[in-house]
């Protein structure tokens, strides 16, 4: 089915729409002043005007002609162009007045999809550079329809405003380019939703895989086949309705409430029916040209079933970018998607079981890793890569990058690699498994990043991490892996035929290590297509084993089987259980270290303990001896060496929901643990936890006096801590202020409006000023505001302190600030650009808070 054929269900609803009283012409949305068209293609531009009106568009020298049709669309297209940072008018003039558009540039265009951008994305982000534009099309994804749209009229500026609330994802990007190329970057950002309603339909005929779905759409529309056959049969129907309702009106019978059979098309009001977001928020781009596409995946949709779950994930990604490039007329439109990161920071990862059917997509412990695969294998797809970015987290600007990284290497073929290494093949030899890799040139290397902003460390010992190895029985095993040149060799004492490898296939998996010399991380993979039944089916399964059988399927912590097994087991009973755990917890082997433990929660979160048990007010719950040796062998495993350990004691803790001086104690020492998975866990069993305000009180200042948590996850789940708890009594300000002080760009997260929140609501003691006048704290804050933190509080700080109090401090920060610029400007170490223009952008910001405190005291002097 064709675009004309779509657009013609549209039209058909014209004579709706009242006629305009003014003969001027009017151009598509997306057309505005200080915008950037493409660069080396031909350039459509597109309108409305009265039938049959001329339309001239003059731009750069050229003037094209066209006339609008019956329905009042018109339509030309510019001559290619080369890239040019000369600000020139786009001009479009009907008989009425003409509309202009200034200060418009040729460059690169590229659209960026998004879901939900997060928190870290709009929060500590650099500026645009003088030759970026950045146009946010559609505020909402709740934009969507049955039929095609079109939007006209509008006509907004696109950037360069950097106070709109850009993210750090489309800024970094766009810089990158436009400094590595040369030329102006234009960026469209366009909200989307579930991702069988942003494909097109070309994008659904496009896939034999899904030739149900393509059938589907089109009944929708009458001017198909199909379709006709679907209207007719709607047709039969409602003149049946009617002839029922009329013999019912000439008896006299009484007549029920009720409607008129549905006519053929998506569900009314349901966003997630295919195409109906393409056609309200995208379709209006339609056919402006672009370069490319990024397409980014965020934490909005990681407990929706329909997308950790999809099946037909990877054909319907493969739609998605088969049918814009039909749409948007260019076969060779490039597109880049990010791979999925850890779930979302509350999420409930600890418990499984149709105890939580609110949340069984978000308890499926196979979803997160058999997504994340399915996404890999959207690769090879000719000019489309794919972005992981597992180990940074979202963090300021290193997304961004990464996918800059990616197009100037595979679409602009400016050299560098364009990938992190990708699962080729392998092949077994012996005990061994050997993997190969794509994107492996250059050597591969175990290294970490410890913390965003600093460069990539080597492991000296090469020792890779998160591989696991399972044999016929499908047990996986943690995995001895080795680089060896551009391979990696895999083997496990207790697999001596392995038949297949999985990497990162975790819940989590960050401190993945695996990577290309380059620096960039390789993907999680896995060798195997083994089906993965949900974990309530496992724990069934597994139900009717006996107790060593079930120690033997717990391997890996962190494979489902793990969990399936270690559920099962717990529901054998103390007497049986409880043994079995004292020999794991003494076993040499760290994974039945972690098996035992998990096994100790889930014996106790079958129902030995409300799991309200203290929750919110109620009191917290008198442990039995039972539980109490059960809490000391925990408090014993969170001192492991290993981290897996730690981990596992951590999420024991919160499987068994118990509450006392002894639990309090081994959650502070694992929640300012070195290990960001270990922290994560103990801040996820934390919040909401405990009944005392001392007990809220020492965790606090035990994150306080913590160095930064530098990933995002950790730094998240505190700042929501801090903020819950409302420190009881005196707030130790000076802690608060290192604490603030301590953060670099990136690091941050949610803790800084959090903690900013809870300054802001206390007051200084004997003083009716806000906690943010402590003029420590104070310096904090001019800290936080150089590095670019201001979206969450720092905009309305200045409303909360008395300003002229501090303007010696702020002319003090301006001075320093430009000291910094100079020495970044001289030495120029690595990111030296992105924290010189977030400087000089503070600076701006400074300086205008000045004026306006001049301005301020000069209007009370008047007054007085």
């Amino acid at each position: 089915m064709s675009r004309k054929h779509a657009l013609l269900i549209a039209l058909t609803f014209v004579f709706l729409v009242p006629t305009r009283a003014s003969a001027d012409v009017e151009v598509a949305d997306v057309f505005g002043s200080e915008m950037v068209l493409q660069r080396d293609v031909p350039v459509p531009v597109w309108g409305k005007a009265e039938p049959g009106e001329k339309v001239i568009v003059s731009f750069a020298g050229q003037s094209k002609t066209a006339t609008a049709d019956g329905v009042g669309r018109w339509s030309v297209t510019l001559d290619a162009m080369a890239a040019s940072d000369r600000p020139r008018p786009l001009v479009v003039q009907g008989t009425g007045e003409p509309i202009m558009l200034e200060n418009v540039l040729v460059g690169e265009v590229w659209l960026v999809l998004y879901h939900w951008l997060g928190k870290q994305y709009g929060t500590e982000g650099p500026v645009p550079s003088a030759s970026t534009r950045v146009c946010e099309f559609g505020a909402s994804r709740d934009n969507f329809s049955p039929t095609p749209q079109e939007a006209f009229g509008k006509n907004n500026a696109w950037g360069p405003n950097r106070y709109n609330g850009f993210d750090v994802l489309s800024i970094p990007f766009a810089n990158r380019l436009s400094e590595e190329l040369g030329v102006p970057v234009g960026i469209v950002r366009a909200r989307v939703g579930d991702l069988d309603a942003t494909i097109p339909v070309e994008g659904f005929a496009a896939m034999p895989a899904l030739d149900d779905i393509a059938r589907q759409v089109e009944t929708w529309y009458p001017t198909t086949r199909r379709g006709k056959q679907a209207y007719q049969q709607w047709y039969a129907q409602l003149k049946q309705w009617k002839q029922t309702l009329d013999q019912k009106l000439e008896r006299g019978e009484s007549i029920k409430p009720g409607q008129p059979p549905l006519a053929p098309g998506p569900v009314l009001g349901d966003p997630a029916q295919p195409t109906v977001v393409f056609n309200g928020q995208l379709n209006p781009l339609v056919p402006l040209a672009f370069r490319g596409v990024l397409h980014i995946h965020e934490e909005s949709t990681q407990g929706d079933p329909r997308c950790t779950n999809d099946l037909r994930y990877a054909d319907k990604m493969r739609a998605l970018i088969a049918g814009l490039r039909a749409v948007f007329r260019r076969p060779d439109l490039a597109f880049a998607f990010s791979q999925r990161n850890q779930p979302d920071i509350y999420h409930a990862h600890t418990a499984g079981g149709k105890e939580n059917k609110e949340n069984v997509s978000e308890l499926n412990f196979n979803a997160w890793h058999a997504h994340r695969d399915r996404q890999r294998r959207v690769l090879p797809f000719e000019n489309t890569g794919m972005v992981v970015t597992l180990d940074v987290e979202n963090y300021s600007g290193k997304v961004g990058e990464r996918f800059a990284g990616w197009a100037l290497a595979a679409v602009y073929g400016r050299g560098g690699a364009s990938s992190g290494p990708v699962y080729k093949g392998h092949r077994i030899e012996g005990d061994c498994v050997v993997l190969e890799f794509d994107h492996a040139d250059g050597g591969l290397t175990a290294a970490d990043y410890p913390e965003i902003g600093r460069p990539l460390v080597e492991q000296k010992d090469g020792v890779l991490r998160f591989f696991a190895v399972a044999g016929e029985n499908r047990i996986f095993h943690r995995a001895e892996a080795l680089i060896e040149g551009k391979t990696v060799i895999v083997r496990s004492d207790k697999v001596a035929q392995p038949v297949a490898v999985r990497y990162a296939c975790h819940f989590d998996p960050r401190g993945m290590n695996l990577y290309n010399r380059a620096g960039l991380p390789a993907s999680p993979f896995s060798t195997d297509d083994w089906p993965m039944e949900p974990f309530d089916e496992a724990v069934e399964a597994y139900a009717s084993k006996g107790p060593e059988e079930l120690v033997a399927l717990l391997g890996y912590p962190t494979m489902p089987h793990s969990h399936a097994a270690a559920k099962a087991l717990g529901a054998k009973g103390e007497t049986t259980v409880l043994p079995i755990v004292e020999r794991l917890l003494g076993s040499r082997d760290p994974d039945e270290r972690c098996g035992g433990l998990r096994t100790l929660g889930y014996l106790y979160w079958m129902g030995l303990i409300p799991r309200a048990s203290g929750y919110y007010s109620q009191q917290p719950q008198e442990a039995t001896p039972a539980i109490a040796r059960a809490i000391e062998m925990i408090g014993e495993a969170a001192a492991d060496a290993d981290p897996h350990v730690r981990r596992c004691a951590a999420e024991a803790l919160a499987l068994i929901g118990s509450e006392n001086e002894t639990v309090f104690e081994i959650i502070r020492k694992l929640a300012t643990d070195d290990d960001a998975l270990v922290r994560t866990a103990a801040l996820r069993m934390s919040k909401y936890r405990f009944h005392t305000h001392a007990h809220n009180t020492a965790l606090a200042y035990a994150l306080l006096e913590n160095k930064p948590l530098a990933d995002r996850t950790s730094a998240a789940l505190a700042g929501t801590l801090l903020n819950h708890y409302r420190i009881a009594g005196p707030i130790d300000l000076a802690a608060a202020a290192r604490y603030l002080q301590k953060i670099g760009p990136g690091q941050g997260g949610d803790v800084v409006g959090d903690l900013g929140d809870m300054l802001r609501r206390i007051q200084l003691p004997g003083s009716t000023k806000k906690a943010l006048d402590d003029p420590e704290v104070m310096s904090a804050v001019l800290h936080l505001h150089a590095i670019g933190y201001r979206n969450y509080f720092l905009y309305g700080v200045w409303r909360w302190v008395t300003l002229e109090d501090h303007l010696p401090a702020i002319r003090e920060e301006i001075r320093r600030l430009r000291n910094e610029i100079e020495r970044l400007d001289r030495e120029k170490p690595e990111g030296w650009r992105d924290l010189s223009a977030r400087y000089a952008d503070a600076i701006e910001g400074l300086e205008a808070e000045i004026v306006r405190a001049e301005i301020d005291r000069a209007e009370s002097t008047t007054k007085r």
